[in-house]
């Protein structure tokens, strides 16, 4: 592991994408240095949604575009069309929260036509599982912004059952736990707001239940604590206006 690994480690990713930059200007035709920036650039991106968007946007889309050279140069590097999907996605939610809802659809629809097929291809591999997963989400929580609400809905549960097999296939991993109780929290918000709190309440219990567990197996972990609270505060004020 490079400085940039120990940094990336402990969630610093500016620190990350300033070193792998001094790399790059280094050796610019360095296909591995250049993708390492670029995932770099995806996870400082993601990071700052909804703390500072236009940083957030400004860093990922650079890093889009040097992944779509990259996958011109080398068309089958599955990683490569992995990275340009999980990119498309967090570009499509940043364009939603920069007002830009009629842009955003297609790059998220972009991203989950690339997971698909490399997902399917490496069905044991758990990561492009989760990685499609999360393209779907993020379609999902796209399209119900563009008030495309019965197709958002569909991708919503597409990705809740392949999150919910992956974590009943690897239950050490507590990441596709907690992943699923999100697309649960995300799915009984939007299903309350459509059709009612009634309509919600499945899922406010199954998110409350997959987090409870989690407390219980990783008490240390305090973001698993937090998401009870709040998955018990939304149940309860679910049950109060069923």
């Amino acid at each position: 592991a490079d400085l940039a690994d120990v940094y990336q480690s402990k969630e610093d990713y500016r620190q990350a994408v300033e070193i792998r930059q001094r790399i790059v200007a280094a050796n610019p035709k360095a296909a591995e240095a250049r993708w390492r920036l670029y995932s770099s650039q995806i996870l400082l991106g993601t990071s700052l949604l909804q703390k500072d968007d236009d940083l957030a946007l400004k860093t990922l889309e650079p890093a889009l575009s040097g992944l779509e050279a990259l996958v011109r140069e080398e068309p089958g590097n599955a990683q490569y069309g992995r990275d340009r999907a999980m990119a498309l996605t967090q570009v499509g939610i940043e364009f939603v929260q920069h007002n830009r809802t009629s842009e955003a659809v297609e790059p998220a629809r972009q991203a989950v036509a690339l997971m698909t097929p490399l997902a399917a291809a490496d069905p044991r591999n758990a990561g492009f599982q989760m990685d499609l997963s999360t393209a779907r989400r993020g379609l999902g929580s796209v399209l119900v912004q563009a008030g495309q609400n019965a197709e958002a809905l569909d991708y919503y549960q597409k990705a809740l059952a392949a999150q919910e097999a992956e974590a009943a296939r690897y239950p050490e991993n507590a990441e596709f736990a907690a992943m699923a109780a999100q697309i649960h929290s995300e799915t009984a918000s939007n299903l309350s707001r459509l059709q009612g709190a009634q309509a919600a309440l499945s899922h406010r219990r199954a998110a409350e239940s997959l987090n409870r567990r989690l407390v219980q197996e990783h008490p240390d972990r305090k973001e698993y604590a937090r998401a009870l609270s709040s998955s018990v505060g939304s149940l309860a004020g679910a049950i109060g206006a069923a």
